[in-house]
């Protein structure tokens, strides 16, 4: 939604949509993005928060749901230096 989105993920194929323009609204409104968990995950980037490494919990939905339990405190003071 935000920068663009469509292809191919997880197996599933998604429809094509055109990124939010930040220089109208609502793009220019957005002060932060959280993203947990993105399967789309690029490394070394200087928003990554751990290491992703070494994948464990590939299929366990317990692996995948807790991201928020165990970032919401450091994300949420994230967000404040962001709005």
């Amino acid at each position: 939604m935000l920068g663009g989105g469509g292809g191919q993920s997880l197996g599933c194929t998604q429809q094509s949509n055109s990124a939010l323009n930040p220089a109208t609204s609502p793009g220019n409104k957005i002060a932060a993005v959280l993203f947990f968990g993105d399967p789309r995950h690029a490394a070394n980037q200087a928003y990554n928060t751990g290491t992703g490494s070494p994948r464990n919990g590939g299929t366990d939905p317990g692996a995948h749901t807790s991201y928020f339990n165990v970032f919401s405190q450091e994300a949420g003071a994230w967000v404040k230096t962001k709005v």
